[in-house]
């Protein structure tokens, strides 16, 4: 099975900067109207956001939904049945440490990288790309640093790092891959194999 992961920088979608990101995702999975899953929860569930985030997948000709996981009161077994029968994984952004502490406190985690083994498209956008690393490179406390993450590949990652100049040099000490990408573009790895999408 292909393992693919999308980890998008930054821009925004709303305005369609990462419009051809999004296409390439879409037709990563080979489906007509793929069946896509969308987490607000980096931005602490916000409706609003979910609702716009489906309405512009929804004009790209997909079926999406989205999972408050924070307010969720399915069990582990109930989310893990649903994840499973989507096609696109979608992480979104805001704070990159709220949505890894809730992945690993509902064990959520686990089913994101049964879906990944599994060859559904993981995608993340800004924090939601910082979560698929070993390390992503996160403002916590008014100052960046390194915030681990699920690890479902092994490399360091930076968003919107045309904004954070020192992030290279950190990065080096950490002796993994470092990846960075500037708004408006994504990292994308199909079957370990990685390369940038611009």
């Amino acid at each position: 099975m292909i393992k693919r992961l999308v980890a998008i920088g930054g821009g925004n979608w709303q305005q369609k900067e990462t419009k051809h990101i999004d296409q390439k995702i879409i037709e990563m999975s080979e489906k007509p109207q793929p069946r896509v899953l969308f987490f607000p929860t980096a931005l602490k569930d916000d409706q609003g956001y979910a609702k716009r985030f489906k309405q512009y997948y929804r004009l790209l000709g997909c079926h999406v939904d989205a999972i408050r996981l924070l307010h969720s009161k399915k069990t582990y077994e109930q989310l893990e049945k649903e994840w499973l029968d989507y096609d696109i994984l979608y992480l979104g952004g805001g704070d990159t440490k709220l949505l890894m502490d809730t992945l690993v406190s509902t064990h959520t985690d686990q089913i994101i990288r049964k879906a990944y083994e599994a060859g559904i498209i993981i995608a993340g956008y800004s924090a939601g790309a910082n979560d698929l690393f070993h390390f992503g490179y996160a403002k916590q406390d008014e100052q960046y640093t390194f915030v681990e993450g699920m690890k479902l590949y092994d490399g360091v990652f930076s968003p919107h790092v045309q904004e954070r100049k020192d992030y290279w040099e950190k990065a080096k000490c950490l002796h993994s891959k470092v990846i960075g990408c500037e708004d408006k573009q994504a990292y994308i790895l199909e079957d370990e194999k990685g390369y940038y999408m611009y």
